[in-house]
C-alpha cells in the first residue's frame, strides 16, 4: 500500500500523522498523481454514527465524478478499475462535515508508482461558515427530514463556496460547523462558536493542533456567519447585545487581516436571509477601514432540508459569489 505522505496534495485543513491523513472538515481530502494501470483502491478509517460519503474524481473529470458511502470503521473502497497504463490523477473529497464523521485516509493500492505532486491552482479561496457552508441537507428538497440520515444528503463539495472555487479554478478550504455562530450557536449554545476553532486543524477530535496558516495563504477569504446568532437572538433575552456582535465581527476581520495581509475579505450573507445583524456586519467592516473588505448579499434559498438551501440555491449563490470575486479581483 502506498502511504499518502508520498507526493500527495492535501485538500483543505488536514493533518498528516503516522502516515495517515486526518480529514475532519467538509470538503477535505487529497489529490495525487500515480503511474499505473488497472485497479485503484483506497483504505481509510471512518468514525461516524450517522452516514458519511466521499466524492472521487479521476483524471480531473468532474462531470463524471462519483460518490461512495463510507461505513463506520475500516474501509477498503475501489476508486477505479480498467485504467489504461499511464499517468492518472486521483482526487478524493470528504462530503460530510466534521461533527458527524471524521476520516483517516490510510493509503492507496495500485499496480504502479507515485508520480509528482499535483500543482496548486492559481487562486486560494478560504471560507469560514456554518451549516450553509457545510452543504447541510443540500441534496433534498424535503423540509421535513424526520428519519433521514444527514450524511446521505449533505455535500460540502457542492456548497455555494465550493462551487465558486471550481468556477474560479481555485483551491478551496472550508472551516465550517453546523449550528456554530460568531457569538452564539444554535440552540442557543454559547460553546458552538467558530472563533474557538477558526485556527485549529482537526477540531472535532483534537483541538490542540493549531493550524499553520503558512500552509495555505488565501487570496480570498469569505466569512458567512450570523445565521445561528440570529436564531439565538431576541431584543429581550439578554444573551448578547448587537454591539457585542459587532465588536466580535471586528475582531474576526482583524484576525483574518493579520493572517492574510493581502487577501480580499468578503462577508457574505443572505442565503438563508440577512438576519438581524447585517447592519452590525457593515459597521464592523467600516470600522476596519480596509478597502479590501466588503459585504456581499447572496440570493435567498431556504427551501431544502430544515429550511436550508437546496442544491439549486447553492448553485445560484455559488455563481453569484464567483462573479463578485471576479469583480473585486478584476479577473
Amino acid at each position: 500500500m502506498q502511504q499518502l505522505s508520498r507526493c500527495t496534495k492535501p485538500l483543505g485543513r488536514t493533518l498528516m500523522r503516522d502516515d495517515m491523513l486526518y480529514a475532519n472538515f467538509s470538503a477535505t481530502g487529497f489529490e495525487t498523481n500515480i503511474i499505473c494501470s488497472g485497479e485503484v483502491s483506497l483504505s481509510l478509517i471512518c468514525n461516524t454514527e450517522d452516514s458519511c460519503r466521499i466524492t472521487v474524481v479521476i483524471d480531473g473529470d468532474e462531470q463524471n465524478s462519483f460518490k461512495l458511502f463510507v461505513k463506520n470503521g475500516e474501509n477498503k473502497l475501489k476508486l477505479a478499475e480498467g485504467l489504461a497504463d499511464g499517468s492518472h490523477t486521483i482526487k478524493v473529497v470528504k462530503l460530510t462535515e466534521s461533527m458527524i464523521a471524521q476520516i483517516k485516509f490510510c493509503g492507496l493500492e495500485f499496480d504502479g508508482e507515485v508520480g509528482e505532486r499535483p500543482k496548486d491552482k492559481p487562486i486560494k479561496l478560504e471560507v469560514y461558515g456554518d451549516s450553509i457552508t457545510c452543504g447541510y441537507w443540500n441534496e433534498t428538497t424535503d423540509r421535513d427530514v424526520t428519519g433521514m440520515l444527514r450524511g446521505d444528503y449533505e455535500d460540502g463539495y457542492n456548497s455555494y463556496a465550493a462551487i465558486a472555487a471550481k468556477l474560479l479554478n481555485a483551491e478551496y478550504q472550508a472551516v465550517s460547523m453546523s449550528g456554530w455562530g460568531l457569538v452564539m450557536g444554535y440552540g442557543p449554545n454559547p460553546d458552538a462558536l467558530l472563533p474557538k476553532v477558526w485556527d485549529k486543524t482537526i477540531p472535532s477530535t483534537d483541538r490542540s493542533v493549531d493550524w499553520d496558516f503558512s500552509n495555505y495563504v488565501a487570496d480570498v477569504v469569505v466569512v458567512n456567519l450570523s445565521t445561528n446568532d440570529t436564531s439565538a437572538y431576541t431584543d429581550e433575552n439578554g444573551l448578547f447585545t448587537r454591539k457585542f456582535f459587532e465588536d466580535k465581527a471586528v475582531w474576526m476581520l482583524t484576525q483574518l487581516r493579520e493572517k492574510y495581509p493581502d487577501a480580499y475579505i468578503i462577508w457574505a450573507n443572505g442565503l438563508m436571509g440577512e438576519g438581524h445583524f447585517a447592519g452590525e456586519i457593515k459597521s464592523a467592516i467600516a470600522r476596519c477601514n480596509d478597502d479590501k473588505m466588503s459585504y456581499f448579499v447572496m440570493p435567498l434559498d431556504n427551501f431544502g432540508g430544515e429550511w436550508h438551501p437546496t442544491m439549486k440555491g447553492h448553485i445560484a449563490a455559488g455563481n453569484a459569489l464567483y462573479e463578485e470575486i471576479k469583480r473585486i479581483m478584476k479577473i
